[in-house]
């Protein structure tokens, strides 16, 4: 599996500060988001709570209006007892009835005095128009078929929980929910105690119908598919989604939402339906047994425009990352497109060719002017040093081409001397033959000394030849040094050659190091040049290698010439040795016919001075053979210097040439 490189700098740089936004601007986002996300889902809730709460208030209110009605009775009828008027029965029965027209929603009315409690007539009014069979005083005006009717007395009441509970208690109370067997609708009662001087004398109340809070609940939909319910203090529905459950407990409602409702606290829940319920409690009054009003509200429905928000603003912040990117994008291109141009130039100079006469603009003082700024600078430099060397490198050529000359020169002069040497050598050994029959013949004088008289004019020939054959030998070899000391002023000329081009070896190995130096400067822009300016010190250090096998082999052979030039002085010497005795023995010979006695010694002496010319002849021509041995190595060694004079010249025309791939 391949992995792409970011290779480009713009690339480096879009991606690691594109990658840091991304995330800034991820987080950011998202907390922002997230944030707004929470703000909206509690919004959504609170308003959920708001519109349990309204509800809330207007069951309560609805109820409070009823509240106060049988609260008005309750306390009117009080005071009636109170003033016990001779019609305070037909009183608080009128009282009872002018509540109805005042409350749509009450079914009915009434006061139920304990027996005997309001005027102890009960006895006598029993069974009398008004009253019931035990003459007790109670009335009820309630609505029925659309008219108003009356039920007297209090039959049944001790029996009921809103008339025992009140007058148990002495406090109002709101009872459960219940079906009244008569008109068979849906109802609770608010009940009041009928008290004077501390003491409960009966209970007042109104029964109120329970079938328009079903119309009320119905018309509440929190969005579309919510609902809201009602519930007794004992968890009874008294409206909801299902009328059907009306006046029934609710099996689905939690534990924990029963006792909040018991307690009269507010409680929230979420049912696996994916419901969030909001309960809130409906006091009335100082009555107990709090009723509640549940929102219902589908949390998918409700949070669908709080996530269709939250996904506008992820969409609008990419949008806008998006656009963000593409200006660093184009931001990028525009400040690094003189970048592109340094290393466009960079290139062109580690390819091994480029301009070095070209300069990059600057448009800013930044880190990448700076940088162009540099450049144009190393170039100036480069280009200064790169005259230079071609200047030296012509130097070089035109020195080694001097040098070649030289040495063809050096070559012939040395081929003319092994020649001559090789004709000394030829001479030198007929002079030893020649002083061979001298010496042969010094010992037959000496053997014939006696016959000298006869002999001597031939003695003296011979000696005369000899004379003139040492005179010879001695020409011979007076030429053969000066031949020498030429080769020795050559060997002179080629030294001083071979050390001006060290030198220029020398300087050319220091303009590449300052080359390299500058290369190195320039970093990974400037390895191409780094490697012509390598192969540049290489070859100086080449060209110095070679200058010195040149000196080794010249100064080997001007140690050798030297050697043969003192041989041929001691050789030179010995022929002039030999040409006095020569001319000695002729003085001898001259004087043999007066001094016959001293023929002997005469020839004595020539024997020992011809043996020891013998001798001399034979060292002759062996330093004359060495000399030509040495000759031979010189013509090897101005081979090899011609060799290393040609390559010289090769590798100079190699420099000019790298150099010559830049313009200058």
């Amino acid at each position: 599996m391949g992995t792409t490189m970011i290779t480009t700098i713009k690339g480096k740089i879009l991606a690691s500060s594109g990658l840091l936004i991304l995330i800034g601007f991820c987080v950011l986002a998202g907390v922002n988001i997230y944030a707004s996300y929470q703000s909206a889902e509690k919004a959504v809730l609170d308003n959920a709570k708001l519109l349990a709460e309204s509800e809330a208030g207007q069951v309560q209110r609805l109820l409070g209006k009823t509240y106060d009605s049988a609260q008005v009775v309750a306390e009117s009828a009080v005071a009636v007892k109170h003033n016990l008027p001779p019609n305070a029965r037909q009183l608080i029965s009128d009282i009872v009835k002018g509540q109805l027209p005042n409350n749509p929603d009450a079914v009915g009315y009434w006061a139920i005095w304990e027996p005997n409690a309001l005027d102890g007539r009960d006895a006598e009014l029993a069974g009398k128009e008004h009253n019931d069979k035990t003459g007790r005083s109670g009335v009820y005006w309630y609505r029925k078929s659309g008219k108003i009717d009356v039920v007297w007395g209090g039959e049944g009441v001790d029996d009921s929980a809103y008339y025992t509970e009140p007058r148990k208690t002495g406090k109002p109370m709101l009872t459960e929910p219940y079906v009244d067997p008569d008109i068979k609708i849906l109802m609770g009662t608010i009940s009041f105690p009928l008290s004077s001087n501390g003491k409960v004398l009966g209970v007042a109340g109104c029964d109120i119908a329970l079938g328009h809070l079903q119309e009320l609940a119905a018309k509440v939909k929190p969005y579309q598919s919510g609902f809201m319910s009602l519930y007794s203090n004992s968890g009874v529905q008294l409206a909801g989604r299902d009328p059907a459950l009306n006046g029934k407990a609710d099996a689905g409602l939690p534990a924990a939402a029963k006792t909040a409702i018991k307690g009269g606290q507010p409680a929230e829940y979420d049912s696996d339906d994916g419901f969030r319920h909001f309960i809130m409690p409906i006091t009335v009054g100082e009555a107990g047994m709090p009723w509640a009003v549940r929102i219902s509200i589908p949390l998918s429905e409700a949070f669908a425009p709080v996530r269709a928000a939250s996904w506008q603003s992820a969409l609008i912040s990419l949008g806008i990352l998006a656009l963000i990117l593409l200006l660093l994008g184009a931001t990028l291109s525009q400040l690094l497109r003189p970048l592109g141009r340094l290393q466009s130039a960079m290139s062109e100079l580690a390819s091994g060719s480029g301009d070095l006469t070209r300069a990059l603009p600057i448009a800013s003082r930044d880190e990448i002017g700076l940088a162009a700024g540099a450049f144009n600078t190393f170039t100036g430099s480069l280009r200064t040093m790169m005259l230079d060397v071609r200047r030296h490198a012509g130097d070089v050529l035109g020195s080694v081409r001097q040098l070649s000359g030289d040495v063809d020169q050096i070559r012939g002069s040395s081929a003319r001397q092994s020649e001559a040497a090789n004709a000394t050598a030829a001479s030198v050994e007929q002079l030893s033959v020649s002083v061979s029959h001298i010496a042969e013949s010094a010992r037959v004088a000496e053997q014939r000394a006696r016959e000298a008289d006869t002999l001597s004019s031939e003695a003296s020939a011979n000696v005369d030849a000899t004379v003139r054959e040492i005179g010879r030998i001695s020409q011979t070899v007076r030429e053969l040094a000066e031949v020498l000391s030429g080769m020795q002023q050559r060997s002179d000329q080629i030294s001083g050659i071979v050390s001006v081009i060290r030198d220029i070896a020398d300087q050319t190995n220091l303009l590449a190091l300052n080359a390299a130096i500058e290369a190195a400067r320039a970093g990974e822009m400037g390895r191409g040049f780094a490697v012509v300016a390598d192969e540049v010190r290489k070859l100086a250090e080449r060209t110095a290698q070679a200058t010195l096998e040149i000196s080794g082999v010249i100064q080997t052979m001007q140690q050798d010439t030297t050697k043969a030039s003192d041989s041929m002085d001691g050789a030179l010497r010995q022929v002039d040795q030999g040409v006095k005795l020569a001319e000695e023995s002729a003085q001898s010979i001259q004087q043999i016919s007066g001094h016959a006695q001293q023929v002997v010694e005469s020839v004595g002496d020539i024997a020992a001075s011809t043996s020891e010319q013998s001798s001399a002849s034979q060292e002759i021509a062996r330093h004359i053979e060495n000399i030509h041995g040495m000759l031979l190595q010189t013509d090897e060694s101005i081979s090899q210097a011609q060799q290393a004079t040609t390559l010289l010249a090769r590798l100079g025309e190699e420099l000019d040439s790298l150099i010559g791939k830049f313009k200058l």
